[in-house]
């Protein structure tokens, strides 16, 4: 048993800043930025300068964030959600189609992993 405790890496500074989270951060603010425009009026194809710009931001900071590895549970939590809301489900959530998709075992699977990690709520929102 100590043999296999001394294998573990030690994470007491990696725990201090996990790589993923600056990158999720900057994701998630240049993808609300993105959804925020798209639904202005006139931005029907989402050409307008800014919308291009926070496409481009979302795009490097997801390929940042990507590139590493979490090394907490806010860094898991960070990466649970991407996936979610890159492959998540489809469906509005006050639809009852939405609740048989979170019934699939891959989002019951992430919704798991989700709450572990200390992320609020069922599922991300």
């Amino acid at each position: 048993m100590a043999g296999a405790l001394a294998s573990l890496p030690d994470l007491s500074v990696a725990a201090a800043i996990d790589p993923v989270v600056p990158h999720y951060r900057e994701w998630n603010s240049a993808t609300t930025e993105w959804l925020r425009l798209s639904h202005m009026p006139g931005n029907g194809d989402w050409e307008w300068p800014e919308s291009l710009a926070a496409e481009s931001r979302a795009e490097v900071a997801l390929r940042n964030m990507v590139a590493h590895t979490p090394t907490t549970p806010e860094g898991v939590a960070a990466c649970t959600h991407a996936v979610w809301r890159l492959i998540g489900p489809g469906c509005a959530p006050s639809t009852p189609d939405f609740q048989r998709e979170l019934a699939l075992p891959e989002f019951k699977l992430l919704a798991a992993i989700w709450r572990a990690t200390g992320g609020e709520g069922a599922y991300p929102a």
